[in-house]
């Protein structure tokens, strides 16, 4: 995911009878010349919606400007709560790898990385970093 996509990025997608939400838009490099959009799951979009409705529980101002992925704050710290930063790919990747080892699916990254279902996580990661160092190489210029 996009290090500094926001809440407005994400779309939910309604069943034109029903109005039952059947998936969701996304939008892709927000602002960049390679923006497109893609679609997402009802299973991740009501992920991400619980996610910010938990941040949403613990007294951040949720909008449609709100980071998706942010750094994750102690329960008691209102100034992290209210100032939110894009999380690192090394904090998403950290995250993933505690939830694998939490539920008892990969007992570390190393395993995981051998694993031949997991190679989206590991696209995933690559283009982060690659969108990381694009930008980093951008702003020293």
């Amino acid at each position: 995911m996009h290090l500094k996509h926001k809440w407005k990025h994400i779309t939910p997608i309604h069943d034109p009878k029903t109005n039952d939400i059947m998936a969701a838009k996304i939008l892709v490099y927000p602002g960049d010349r390679e923006e497109y959009f893609s679609f997402i799951t009802l299973e991740v979009y009501t992920a991400i919606r619980e996610w910010m409705d938990y941040r949403l529980s613990r007294g951040e101002n949720i909008t449609g400007q709100s980071l998706v992925m942010r750094d994750v704050s102690k329960e008691d710290d209102s100034e992290g709560i209210s100032n939110p930063k894009p999380s690192s790919p090394f904090a998403i990747t950290r995250l993933l790898n505690r939830a694998w080892q939490s539920q008892k699916i990969r007992s570390n990254y190393k395993m995981a990385k051998r694993d031949t279902n997991l190679k989206l996580h590991m696209a995933l990661e690559n283009i982060l970093k690659h969108k990381q160092n694009r930008q980093n190489a951008f702003n020293k210029s």
